[in-house]
């Protein structure tokens, strides 16, 4: 569904014929990442001040602030990158990067979870671009949720980086604000251990009752992995965006 999305836009696609497209990658979690394959480790090397691992279009990047954006770019063709939604993991998008990468080249990360400004997470997010297409610096920019909030953003504040935009399920304006601030204060007195008991109860009626419970227990695997400083800034940030009256300074082609 999202490639058909994609090529709605005009988008051209190049197919990645080598048979070595596939890699495999476990991402640790500490910044000394390592990328392991069946027969290489990749270890971390400094360039332009930061910590850039390739192999095979595979890209793996740790900024020097301490913020590991664990940067992966698969296959081959236009450059993609996907944008985690309020988790923040990137690692949601398990189920679209095998399909994509065929066609394209793809790139996931993760947002910094300090972060309290929007205009921060644009700025991490166009040096994804710039890892994911070195030599043009522009992408196609999809983002789900939160994420779609951040790519629009980005789109405003660095044009000549998005050549083209998908958003799902997001919003130029979160509303009701009250809901909001209802959420921040959840997330703040709630026992952080109990969050996934809460998202195991309204996981059924939260996803498409055709969801398989493997893929519900996948997602409850991945979201646990969210920290609690992380979804609360997440948060926090909606309640200053609104780019309700900037849409019409978009000009690259959009499907929202």
């Amino acid at each position: 569904l999202l490639k058909r999305m994609i090529l709605r836009c005009g988008l051209e696609t190049g197919r990645f014929a080598s048979p070595n497209h596939r890699i495999t990658a476990g991402i640790a979690e500490s910044p000394q990442t390592t990328i392991s394959t069946s027969t290489s480790v990749l270890t971390a090397q400094p360039i332009r001040q930061k910590f850039t691992m390739r192999l095979r279009g595979t890209v793996m990047t740790a900024l020097p602030d301490n913020y590991n954006s664990r940067t992966l770019v698969r296959g081959s063709g236009p450059a993609i990158v996907l944008v985690p939604g309020m988790d923040g993991t990137g690692e949601l998008f398990y189920r679209q990067v095998p399909l994509l990468e065929r066609s394209y080249s793809v790139a996931t990360y993760a947002l910094r979870d300090d972060a309290t400004r929007m205009e921060v997470l644009a700025d991490d997010l166009r040096e994804v671009i710039e890892q994911a297409a070195p030599g043009e610096k522009r992408a196609i920019v999809m983002g789900e949720s939160f994420g779609g909030t951040l790519a629009l953003s980005t789109a405003l504040r660095y044009p000549e980086h998005v050549s083209a935009l998908v958003v799902l399920n997001s919003f130029p304006y979160f509303a009701p604000q009250f809901r909001l601030r209802l959420a921040i204060a959840g997330v703040s007195l709630v026992p952080w251990g109990a969050m996934s008991l809460i998202r195991h109860a309204t996981s059924f009626f939260m996803h498409s009752r055709h969801t398989h419970r493997d893929e519900l227990k996948k997602f409850l695997e991945l979201t646990a992995r969210t920290t609690r400083a992380g979804y609360r800034n997440r948060l926090r940030i909606l309640e200053t965006y609104d780019v309700r009256e900037r849409l019409r300074e978009i000009q690259c082609p959009t499907l929202f």
